[in-house]
């Protein structure tokens, strides 16, 4: 008897608006009477498991691009596990922090058996054209009332507010999102999606109009690595998928004059977001933030602990905080007013993965995360639309992991790897035909 794997652009549809759903009913006081709502995104990845599984077997046997990737992903794991064995953590501590972590390998794997050329764009250019719409009024409420909006949403992780250098705040938006971060991500995805659309084939009046509202909604958010991400995402997708090439030197030349006077301009708000993430010292005026903390522990811990790291669940991640690990109480985060409530305590990425896994597990976690962009350059003259867009998806995925942990988190994967649209040309028909049997 065998058991049908047939992934669609319908299911993974259905997901993702489950997903959506969750996120915006997390805001809502009647949550905490649901308890399974707060697992609904674990529960969509074990459902999507036995479909990975069977077309992982599939794409590499046929795949050597796929085989590449995996290759760094297997190695990672390698280095995961032994560091695991040789750590200070226990073994249910790595058990559960290495099914956390293969969340990205099942949802790319799941979305790239479901994907379907041109069908696959029409869903997603749905989604983002309603997410966006539905996103103005609670954006608009939340400026215009917010005392009401916060009623309304009791539950919502949108009440942080925006520093400017004046010492004044500003109130960062959600929208229908659990979070700020949330609605700077999706909406850094629909401006390039509507934007390399209005690029290679469809310039039409609808796609201006639905790029701004996603410009709009993302500089509502004030999220700093959001805006960042996407702007450079969108400068390098242009030069190497959309200029041409007999003048691509100069383009080079002009967005690095470009990105160079954003830096001078901004200097104050660099150096404040510099110090947030860890890449330097507390500055004159400004405290060491929860991500400059929890990066020069890692560091430490891949230091002492070099090759291989503390160990899978023992700093940064959510197992760690599951089951209180000793490393928090080394690095003396009992003592953040922060680590009571749980707060920032698995707010991190790539720290998480330098202390756990070392230096070497970081290094071969990186490879894989930018394999499939780099084949993407390697032939982007050859690209069509869907391959563009992985390119820019994937680019803002990989520069927000640098502040926060967006590679563990559902939803932002499922968003990324709805099109997964690399070697549509290569990959063999039998290869999706197959998925279905």
């Amino acid at each position: 008897m065998k058991i049908k794997i047939n992934p669609t652009p319908n299911k993974a549809l259905f997901f993702l608006v489950i997903l959506i759903l969750q996120s915006f009913t997390q805001k809502l006081s009647v949550s905490e009477s649901i308890s399974f709502l707060s697992i609904l995104d674990e529960i969509i990845v074990l459902f999507c498991i036995p479909f990975s599984i069977r077309i992982g077997l599939l794409l590499f046997k046929k795949n050597i691009v796929f085989k590449g990737f995996f290759s760094f992903i297997v190695i990672y794991w390698v280095f995961a596990i032994v560091s695991s064995l040789f750590g200070v953590g226990t073994f249910t501590q790595a058990l559960y922090q290495f099914v956390l972590d293969s969340k990205y390998i099942v949802i790319f794997l799941y979305c790239y058996g479901a994907y379907r050329v041109n069908t696959t764009e029409k869903y997603l250019t749905n989604l983002f054209k309603l997410v966006v719409l539905f996103n103005i009024p609670f954006v608009l409420l939340q400026y215009i009332f917010p005392e009401f909006y916060d009623v309304i949403f009791p539950l919502g992780a949108h009440h942080g507010s925006f520093f400017t250098a004046s010492g004044d705040t500003l109130t960062r938006t959600a929208g229908i999102f659990w979070f700020t971060g949330l609605l700077a991500f999706f909406s850094a995805l629909a401006s390039g999606f509507f934007l390399i659309k209005i690029w290679k084939r469809d310039a039409s009046k609808p796609n201006y109009i639905y790029l701004v509202l996603s410009i709009l909604l993302l500089m509502s958010t004030l999220s700093r690595g959001e805006i960042g991400s996407s702007v450079i995402a969108a400068a390098t997708t242009y030069l190497f998928f959309i200029s041409n090439k007999k003048i691509r030197h100069i383009n080079l030349v002009f967005m690095f004059a470009v990105i160079t006077g954003i830096i001078v301009l901004n200097t104050s708000f660099i150096e404040r977001g510099l110090v947030e993430i860890g890449f330097t010292e507390t500055a004159a005026g400004l405290t060491q933030a929860p991500r400059a903390i929890m990066m020069s522990s890692a560091l430490i811990e891949a230091q002492e602990n070099f090759p291989l790291g503390a160990g899978l669940g023992t700093l940064g991640g959510q197992a760690a905080v599951i089951y209180d690990s000793d490393l928090f109480y080394k690095h003396g985060f009992q003592y953040q007013w922060y680590f009571n409530k749980k707060l920032f305590l698995t707010d991190t990425y790539w720290p998480k993965v330098f202390a756990e896994t070392g230096w070497l597990g970081a290094l071969f976690l990186l490879f894989a995360y930018i394999y499939y962009p780099i084949k993407y350059l390697q032939q982007s003259s050859a690209l069509c639309f869907s391959g563009v867009f992985s390119f820019f998806s994937m680019t803002v995925l990989l520069i927000n992991s640098f502040s926060a942990p967006i590679y563990n988190s559902v939803i932002t994967i499922f968003i990324v790897m709805f099109i997964c649209g690399f070697d549509n040309k290569n990959l063999s028909t039998t290869t999706r035909e197959k998925s279905d049997v």
